[in-house]
């Protein structure tokens, strides 16, 4: 495995965990009190699924891979919708409140198997 996919992999599975402690919509990271806060905040105990990902590194290099292969793991789900096309962040925005958080980790997981899959075959 190459030593910059498993840095991303790396990313993506922090990302996972931050989000299991929590998942807010409509602001990369919010405090106890539904607050935004910056996501590497002290306070922060929720983040969106980019916000998690922007939380577990420095490198915008990084952050940025890391969109790229969610991107690729949710194909058509971010297609094209209304005659725009629908971003990371309004897919998740979209999802119910009740299912959002389960539905963003089970990505998350599925694209860490992936890209290992990728690698595997390399």
């Amino acid at each position: 495995m190459s030593r910059e996919q498993e840095r991303v992999i790396r990313v993506l599975e922090k990302g996972y965990e931050k989000l299991k402690q929590g998942w807010c919509q409509h602001s990369n990271a919010r405090d106890a009190n539904g607050n935004p806060v910056r996501v590497k905040a002290l306070d922060a105990v929720c983040w969106c699924i980019l916000g998690s990902i922007e939380a577990s590194t420095r490198s915008h290099d990084l952050v940025s891979q890391c969109r790229i292969a969610l991107v690729k793991s949710l194909g058509n789900k971010i297609g094209y919708k209304s005659g725009y096309k629908m971003s990371i962040s309004s897919y998740q925005d979209s999802l119910p409140r009740h299912s959002g958080k389960r539905t963003l980790c089970a990505l998350l997981r599925r694209t860490v198997k992936r890209l290992r899959k990728e690698q595997e075959l390399c």
